[in-house]
């Protein structure tokens, strides 16, 4: 790479780059780019705090991971009555080898 292009990088694609991505955060909202940054209108350019919908999901997936461990306990006990009933069930009653 020649140092012709290393100044044409520098000089204008940078700046060219910094600049459209700078326009675009502050004037996107308006004409339907969002840039998938989440709803609403920002007409002073600023990002809203999104801390709300953050705490609510964190709360949202709380609850659920503890539904999963209430749901695992009742498994793993079904899991053991499961387990204790095959060995009642293969064992031999003391009636069924007087009965032969």
């Amino acid at each position: 790479m020649s140092w012709i292009s290393i100044m044409i990088v520098c000089a204008v694609i940078i700046p060219a780059v910094t600049c459209g991505m700078r326009y675009g955060m502050r004037h996107g909202m308006r004409y339907g780019m969002g840039y998938g940054l989440g709803d609403g209108d920002w007409s002073d350019g600023k990002l809203p705090p999104n801390r709300e919908r953050i705490e609510a999901l964190e709360a949202e997936l709380d609850r659920r991971l503890e539904e999963i461990r209430v749901l695992d306990a009742r498994v793993s006990e079904l899991e053991n009555r499961l387990d204790f009933t095959e060995r009642l069930l293969a064992t031999p009653s003391p009636q069924a080898a007087a009965e032969r």
